[in-house]
């Protein structure tokens, strides 16, 4: 399956306080999954605490620090190792946000404003190459 951190205790991610925190972070780069953030919401939370939060890991994954070698890398590197891939470090990697239906919000209700509230992190910009169209943040098949 990959690599997992986390579990019972949350996984560090040193953002410094008021960081991102996620509940696992998996690394299973023979699955192509480099690295995997995963928080997960049992339905207590808002919309809008939701988003403060992702807003947070946008934050952590732009952070960047000088390696021992002097370069400027994404600080997450310190912490988790992941294989490099063809993109390199310039695409953040996912944030898998899952509902646990325990406590009393509809997940139902809260995903749409959610999404209202987070667009400027997952929507990106149109940009035209050759026959297909595809987003700064995502990746995009060609087709046909």
């Amino acid at each position: 399956m990959g690599r997992v951190y986390g579990g019972k205790e949350r996984a560090p991610d040193r953002a410094g306080r008021g960081g991102a925190r996620a509940d696992l972070v998996l690394t299973a780069p023979q699955d192509r999954v480099p690295l995997l953030f995963i928080k997960v919401d049992n339905c207590h939370e808002t919309a809008e605490e939701l988003a403060a939060k992702l807003e947070k890991y946008d934050r952590f994954f732009r952070r960047t620090v000088k390696d021992t070698d002097g370069k400027e890398r994404p600080m997450r590197r310190t912490r988790w190792t992941a294989s490099a891939n063809r993109y390199g470090d310039v695409p953040h990697p996912p944030v898998l946000l899952v509902f646990n239906h325990i406590g009393e919000r509809n997940p139902n209700r809260t995903i749409p404003r959610l999404q209202e509230l987070t667009r400027h992190l997952w929507q990106g910009d149109r940009q035209r190459e050759g026959p297909t169209s595809t987003t700064g943040r995502s990746r995009s098949s060609r087709s046909g």
